[in-house]
């Protein structure tokens, strides 16, 4: 029987119980943190070499690995209490709060080990209860803070630890709404990144700042979200869908007042202890051949540059709701104007789709006063064309 099947069948066994044991609860833990981070059970051993497969066929075999080094290394890995992985209480995180205190967050972010230099990893994101914020709204508005730091490389896909402020900040209580505000500024300019906002049922809320949800199925996908948290927190002339910028004012007063200007720079400050998993092999971007370029390019541009694209659909896909929804997107791409032809790699033709430049197109929303941070944001989708951007767009700034 191949042991994917076993390590699965093992998982969906756990996963269907009401009740386990003392001692079977801490082979259960171990397997569902791991996949509620989004880490397969046949990729544990990427992580934790000291597990292998054929540990994994069954939940004898698995307990006899399970030593107190590999749960403590597990919850290192992840951010969380060993004490929940041995089976002890409900509380997944220790409690983290920075109400009043806001440098805590903000040199918690800059001690991570995260490259602040790159707008793309969004180490800010904010659970809410409420997806349109509103300070005139006297009913409770709850937000949580998480700070999203990213630990491994599994494929396509990026594995996170989470750092869940659990203070309960509510909009609707001006100096919370303040302090939040403030923090996110901070962030959104020194880093040059947005601090998206993602809606939770108020039960869900409860769980999280009771520390038993892991929130990776909340942060997850589109980091572009309307509205995000920085709308909230800069003015009309830094934004074009600045909101409440009555308040503007008492957040800069706070800044100052707090010492908090100079908290956020670029290069850590005494980094996390590494961790350094076992990582696969990225893969190499793919190049369209044999396609003629469009339009006159940069001397400097490669044959390898020009011929390198992506399709209509993956345009689509990357830049909704960036300038045009689906729908106009489709349109354009279909019939494009003169500023959207620039950014044309290659014709279609009857057999081949046209081919488009990600970086072009971006550069060309620039020049149509596009905020830098939502052009960030579609390069999480295009992960192959993160590294020509950052090049391209660090001469905007």
């Amino acid at each position: 029987m191949p042991v994917s099947f076993n390590v699965n069948k093992l998982w969906q066994s756990f996963a269907g119980k009401t009740k386990s044991n003392p001692v079977n609860i801490v082979a259960q833990r171990f397997l569902q943190v791991f996949h509620d981070h989004g880490v397969e059970a046949a990729q544990i051993p990427r992580l934790m070499p000291q597990v292998n497969l054929d540990d994994l066929k069954s939940e004898e075999a698995l307990l006899a690995v399970l030593t107190p080094e590999v749960l403590d290394q597990t919850a290192h890995l992840f951010g969380i209490r060993s004490q929940w992985l041995e089976g002890v209480g409900d509380e997944i995180y220790e409690y983290l709060a920075c109400y009043k205190q806001p440098a805590l967050i903000l040199e918690h972010l800059v001690s991570l080990k995260i490259d602040l230099k790159n707008p793309l990893n969004f180490p800010l994101r904010v659970l809410s209860t409420t997806k349109q914020l509103d300070c005139n709204d006297h009913h409770q508005q709850l937000l949580a803070p998480v700070l999203v730091e990213k630990i491994a490389e599994l494929g396509d896909e990026y594995i996170y630890r989470y750092h869940i402020y659990r203070d309960g900040f509510d909009w609707s209580h001006s100096p919370a709404r303040k302090e939040l505000k403030a923090i996110t500024r901070l962030v959104c300019n020194a880093l040059h990144t947005i601090v998206p906002i993602f809606v939770i049922k108020p039960s869900e809320m409860d769980e999280i700042l009771e520390g038993k949800l892991i929130p990776r199925k909340f942060l997850d996908g589109c980091q572009i979200t309307s509205p995000s948290l920085e709308d909230y927190a800069l003015t009309e002339e830094e934004s074009g869908v600045a909101k409440e910028v009555d308040e503007i004012p008492k957040v800069l007063r706070y800044i100052e007042e707090n010492h908090l200007e100079n908290l956020i720079t670029t290069e850590p400050l005494q980094p996390s202890p590494p961790y350094e998993p076992i990582l696969e092999p990225q893969v190499a971007p793919t190049i369209v051949d044999q396609v003629e370029p469009i339009g006159e390019q940069p001397a400097t541009t490669t044959k390898k540059e020009t011929t390198r694209g992506i399709t209509k659909g993956a345009v689509i896909n990357a830049f909704e709701g960036v300038h045009f929804d689906r729908d106009k997107w489709s349109k354009y791409l279909g019939d494009p104007p003169d500023w959207l032809k620039e950014c044309r790699v290659a014709r279609g033709n009857k057999s081949t789709s046209a081919t488009w430049n990600p970086v072009l197109i971006a550069t060309a929303l620039f020049d149509k006063n596009i905020a830098i941070k939502k052009l960030n944001a579609v390069f999480v989708s295009l992960p192959e064309w993160a590294d020509e951007w950052r090049e391209v767009s660090a001469t905007f700034l």
